[in-house]
């Protein structure tokens, strides 16, 4: 990322990584969040950012903002279908 420090590819692979090493969590979000701003347009960027946001406790609203955006930029896929009707659901 040093050499390339716009490609938002390489922030979700890292954020990918370091949602495997404990307590990488809040330093995946970063990466994710990176991603976004590079790419705001990657519904796979929105997706992993709201699915990760939503592990998290209090962040419900910006994970549900992330999915419905990755639903708006890429409205055929399931998976973000099925997230967001998971946290649809699971809403108090």
């Amino acid at each position: 990322m040093r050499i390339t420090p716009g490609y938002a590819e390489a922030h979700e692979n890292l954020a990918s990584a370091l949602l495997r090493v404990p307590g990488g969590l809040p330093q995946a979000v970063a990466h994710y969040e990176a991603a976004v701003r590079l790419k705001p347009d990657s519904a796979e960027a929105h997706y992993n950012l709201g699915v990760t946001l939503a592990s998290m406790p209090g962040r419900l609203p910006e994970a549900m903002s992330h999915l419905e955006t990755a639903q708006r930029i890429n409205p055929n896929d399931e998976a973000t279908r099925q997230a967001l009707q998971q946290l649809r659901a699971a809403r108090p």
